[in-house]
């Protein structure tokens, strides 16, 4: 089959008068995209100590979640300037590594150890047609002092902890406390002992330092 020709005048003329009709499908799609991607990253982040902010190639910042805007009293249109949490924000874009801050708190959130993270993000897909800043960068902000809480039933389940096991492994991590787990959970302490090195043996961990870097490995997402 030959191929078409170019386009006569007519064609043209009818194409040019697509052009703002498919520029504003393309805008209106790029405004739904967004707003899903928004909502995408609300539920993602919902209930965790970790954050997120999305950074412009300006560090002016298009979104932040809720609960970090107030806990660093910003918004969607501030730059994060070039104090402290702006440097460590910067050191953390430049290096590709977790960098830590020691956040002094305002008069709406207490000081707080911050650990930034940064990515780089891919093109918008909407080139030129996107409308609003674009972001470049998401940053991750962990707050250090909120312990996430761990799937005590998760390790029990891939170890095969018995029940009794289960109620020793959660005591001991929770608690952080081997000689007290046989008063709180109701046995002697020559039994919580017997327990204690039977799930040192399935995890094969092998001490309670080992048990507990296992432990916070299964941290959950959302809180019980």
């Amino acid at each position: 089959m030959a191929p078409a020709g170019p386009f006569t005048p007519d064609e043209c003329a009818e194409l040019s008068g697509l052009v703002p009709h498919l520029r504003r499908a393309i805008y209106i799609q790029s405004h739904l995209v967004h707003a899903a991607d928004q909502q995408a990253t609300r539920l993602a982040f919902s209930g965790v100590s970790r954050h997120v902010l999305l950074l412009t190639d300006k560090h002016v910042i298009a979104e932040i979640d809720p609960p970090l805007a107030s806990l660093l009293t910003l918004r969607v249109g501030d730059g994060i300037g070039d104090g402290a949490l702006g440097r460590t924000i910067s050191a953390a874009i430049a290096s590709g590594e977790p960098v830590a801050l020691e956040w002094p708190g305002n008069d709406s959130a207490a000081p707080a150890n911050l650990l930034c993270q940064a990515r780089t993000l891919e093109p918008n897909r909407f080139g030129r047609f996107a409308t609003g800043p674009v972001p470049t960068h998401a940053v991750h902000i962990t707050e250090l002092e909120q312990t996430p809480p761990i799937a005590f039933e998760a390790i029990a389940d891939l170890y095969r902890l018995t029940p009794t096991e289960l109620r020793v492994l959660r005591d001991a991590i929770e608690h952080g406390d081997l000689v007290g787990i046989g008063e709180r959970v109701g046995m002697a302490r020559a039994t919580t002992r017997t327990h204690l090195h039977r799930i040192y043996d399935k995890t094969r961990t092998g001490s309670f330092v080992g048990l507990s870097n296992l432990a916070h490995r299964f941290a959950r997402l959302t809180p019980e």
